[in-house]
Parts: structure tokens; C-alpha cells; sequence
């Protein structure tokens, strides 16, 4: 199934990004909850929870995976 035909099933809408194609969810969603709605639409989610701090974000805005931009910061080496 495409991402387009999957979210049109869930009811969710999407949005172009800085160039990635993301699901428009009002919730922000976790890395086991992304994993539970479908595995291979995981880094789709445009509002996300850090796996490491808990804080909600944005993807579109900054992070990496499910680390959002003040975590990543810390784990970049130096």
C-alpha cells in the first residue's frame, strides 16, 4: 500500500515539507506508536516525541528520527 492510499484509509492528510512527504498529525506521535500504525510509514510523521527527552517537535523544523533538535546536538560528535 502507498503512503498516499494509507493515509487516505487513516483519515490523515499530507504535506510537503522541506522536501519530504510527510503525514499532517495533530498528535504527536512516538517511535512504538509510529511502529504499531504501520512500520514502513515510521519516519513520516511530521510531529514527533523524542525517544530520549520526551519533548514534542516538529520534524519539518529540525531533529533526526525520533531525536529532536536539542538531543541531536548532544549526541553529534564533536
Amino acid at each position: 500500500m502507498t503512503l498516499t492510499a494509507w493515509a487516505e484509509d487513516e483519515g490523515y492528510s499530507l504535506a510537503v515539507k522541506n522536501g519530504s512527504l510527510l503525514i499532517e498529525n495533530l498528535e504527536p506521535i512516538t517511535l512504538s506508536d509510529a511502529r504499531e500504525r504501520n512500520n514502513h510509514f515510521i519516519l513520516r510523521w511530521r510531529n514527533r516525541t523524542c525517544r530520549l527527552c520526551g519533548t514534542n517537535f516538529d520534524i519539518s523544523l529540525g531533529g533526526f528520527g525520533y531525536t529532536c533538535p536539542d538531543c541531536q546536538k548532544m549526541e553529534a560528535p564533536q
